[in-house]
């Protein structure tokens, strides 16, 4: 006759949840295949549901927590959290910022104020060694904040600075240039 009646799958309570909790943070194929639902009946619950995949956080609450511990304990950079994540390092700095993190590796007051205090008569491996920090770290922060160390100011005398400048002096010699004539 014609007359085709469907059979439709009553949600269960735990499924209802599941769905409420993962969807906008999970892809719907995903969700499905945990379910044994289709896509589309995701979907279509979601939307029953009231569910906006823009209304979900991207990051699960375990996600969320990690990124604080990690974070704010100094145990990972943004750059480490984003690769155990798999997310992008902008997203996660973004959501730092959103939630209002604070890392211990952050430069503190007392630490800029002995930086340009300190700049011109110390090394930047005497500072950082005071400072705790890498070579690196103060090389990037005073560069950012606009110390630079000139080069006809003898900073120090130490054995630290004539090894500095030594190494500089070795790695880049002067180009000899060849005359047109």
């Amino acid at each position: 006759m014609g007359l085709h009646r469907e059979i439709f799958k009553k949600w269960e309570e735990w499924e209802v949840r599941y769905i409420k909790k993962y969807y906008g943070i999970k892809q719907a194929s995903s969700i499905a295949r945990t379910l044994g639902r289709t896509p589309d009946a995701i979907q279509l619950k979601a939307a029953k549901l009231k569910l906006t995949k823009s209304k979900a956080s991207p990051y699960l609450p375990e996600e969320r927590e990690m990124i604080k511990q990690l974070y704010e304990s100094g145990e990972a950079t943004v750059r480490e959290i984003a690769e155990r994540l798999q997310k992008p390092v902008s997203a996660i700095r973004s959501r730092i910022n959103k939630w209002g993190l604070k890392s211990p590796l952050r430069w503190k007051k007392n630490e800029w104020n002995f930086l340009k205090k300190n700049y011109l008569k110390m090394t930047i491996a005497e500072i950082a060694k005071r400072l705790g920090r890498t070579p690196r770290s103060v090389a990037h922060y005073a560069n950012r904040h606009g110390l630079s160390k000139a080069k006809t100011q003898k900073t120090s005398n130490s054995k630290s600075q004539i090894y500095e400048d030594a190494v500089v002096k070795q790695s880049f010699k002067p180009l000899e240039i060849p005359s047109n004539e």
